[in-house]
């Protein structure tokens, strides 16, 4: 299950990218990319163990963040620090957690909003983390042999939707925030986000990663 949407999530990052990549803030990058590396290191370790002993870690990782987001859309002070310590926490953290269950986005949200970011940047630097992070992914899943033909089959049965919701909404592009990776909530916001239904969102975030529509 948690590679069976790795490839969609390229596909989607690639338009992120093409779309938001002159506003990328490559410190933030930078900065982060060995905490990450660590963490992801660690995460292709614990892979190789068999799956009873890998779920347990992957419901409690789709826990914490779900834990983290609620915590975080009730949090009214400012945005957490951003020195050496935190980026360490946040970076091997989201590292870890994106190896083995796709699920970095709250780690990240957060460490985006301590580097106060602009709201294109915030955006553009997320597209192309992500991206780098899911493409260095697959040899190691690949080296693992995570991949099925069946999973395979699934991603290319919905490249089509995933692509023509990038083109279609290129004028109503959205943030949101999943609590990392999951499939339902994925489509779910696919779907209303081509059908106009998330038109009424506003178009401006928050320092709590509220939900916004970018007209850029």
């Amino acid at each position: 299950m948690k590679t069976l949407l790795l490839p969609l999530l390229l596909l989607a990052d690639i338009f992120a990218v093409i779309y938001f990549r002159r506003h990328a803030s490559a410190g933030a990058l930078f900065s982060l990319l060995p905490w990450v590396v660590s963490g992801m290191i660690v995460g292709a370790v614990v892979l190789t163990y068999p799956d009873s002993f890998i779920r347990p870690i992957v419901g409690s990782i789709t826990l914490l963040m779900l834990l983290i987001h609620l915590w975080r859309q009730r949090r009214t002070t400012e945005a957490p620090p951003s020195d050496w310590r935190h980026a360490g926490f946040y970076g091997t953290s989201a590292g870890f957690a994106t190896m083995v269950a796709n699920a970095a986005g709250p780690m990240m949200n957060l460490y985006f909003l301590s580097r106060k970011l602009s709201r294109e940047e915030f955006v553009a630097t997320g597209a192309w983390f992500f991206f780098v992070v899911n493409l260095s992914k697959v040899p190691v899943y690949m080296r693992l042999d995570l991949f099925s033909r069946q999973s395979l089959l699934f991603n290319l049965a919905l490249s089509p939707f995933v692509i023509a919701g990038a083109l279609s909404g290129r004028e109503r592009l959205i943030t949101f925030d999943v609590g990392g990776t999951s499939a339902e909530a994925c489509m779910k916001t696919l779907k209303l986000a081509t059908t106009k239904y998330l038109d009424a969102l506003p178009t401006t975030g928050n320092e709590h990663g509220r939900a916004f529509r970018d007209l850029a």
